[in-house]
């Protein structure tokens, strides 16, 4: 039923797509970039154990830094920039499939005006802001969230590299913006053990395990690979959360099986967004997380907690 369903979903974005004239957009539907690929390819190294009998409903109930979630799945902080090209205000709709269905709604590259739309339109958003070179332009959009009502902020250190007007940050001023920000602080970016206890000593309360969804290269280690020993590192200190390349409510399975907490999905779910706005976001995201569920279940596992590396089968 759920492969059906997924084929729908797919059928109608491709359609509207190309109605569009960008059947490529993004590389969502059928991944070519080397680094798309790579993100997703990685899934397949792994398959679930079959464990019939332990589980016979499984709860994905998620507790994200102290809010009770529906699910682990969350929302991806994406672009407003890149989007608002492509579907004009695209974070009204998928900040509203999020709050029907239950889970965190992120919001990345925006200016400070389109934030304050976002504050008003989705309450208690989690903001993650470019690594600027005018470190005044971080404190003062780190300000504004905490003004307007984010419920936690961060930063995705790795897009220094993206465009002229951000640059990579040292540890000493990651230590700067958590201490600057009084709201939870969340690095997005890990991708080693080393970097992953500065965030930690830094005073981070969560860390994103990512390579960007492939975008800095097919070469760069993925969450799959370099999760455990992170959890490992720091798990029981700051939140673990993991994204890169999800499509499938078993790929989340299997990051929070190589010890993410929560899982944050971006351009998949821009599936959904371009089969039918708002209502496509949700109907994508309630069938994630059945599926989700029904693996779970397979896997003899009935909640998040007892999700762990031994229903992984190496491939």
């Amino acid at each position: 039923m759920s492969e059906e369903a997924y084929r729908a979903i797919y059928g109608r974005a491709k359609a509207n797509l190309e109605k569009m004239g960008k059947p490529d957009l993004l590389d969502i539907l059928r991944p070519v970039q080397p680094g798309t690929v790579a993100a997703r390819s990685f899934y397949e190294r792994f398959g679930l154990r079959l464990n019939l009998f332990s589980a016979v409903e499984a709860d994905t109930a998620f507790g994200f830094l102290g809010k009770k979630l529906a699910s682990p799945i969350m929302i991806a902080a994406m672009s407003h920039t890149t989007l608002d090209g492509h579907y004009p205000n695209a974070f009204r709709d998928i900040s509203a499939a999020a709050r029907k269905f239950g889970t965190q709604y992120w919001i990345g590259d925006c200016t400070d005006e389109v934030w304050k739309e976002v504050a008003s339109a989705a309450l208690s958003s989690v903001r993650i802001v470019k690594p600027w070179r005018d470190r005044q332009r971080i404190l003062a959009s780190l300000k504004l969230a905490e003004d307007t009502g984010a419920f936690a902020v961060g930063m995705d250190f790795e897009s220094g590299f993206y465009a002229a007007d951000c640059a990579p940050q040292s540890a000493e001023a990651l230590a700067a913006y958590v201490k600057a920000a009084r709201l939870p602080f969340i690095v997005k970016g890990v991708g080693s053990v080393k970097a992953a206890r500065m965030a930690r000593d830094a005073g981070a309360a969560a860390i994103i395990v990512t390579n960007h969804g492939g975008s800095l290269g097919p070469s760069w280690g993925h969450p799959l690979e370099v999760l455990p020993e992170v959890a490992r590192e720091v798990g029981d200190d700051l939140l673990v959360l993991a994204e890169s390349g999800l499509r499938r409510g078993e790929d989340a399975l299997k990051l929070l099986a190589r010890g993410a907490k929560g899982v944050l999905m971006g351009r998949g779910l821009l599936i959904g967004l371009f089969a039918g706005g708002s209502e496509g976001v949700l109907e994508l995201l309630q069938l994630l997380n059945q599926e989700l569920k029904r693996c779970m279940v397979l896997a003899g596992c009935p909640d998040l907690a007892s999700v762990t590396g031994d229903i992984l089968v190496p491939r």
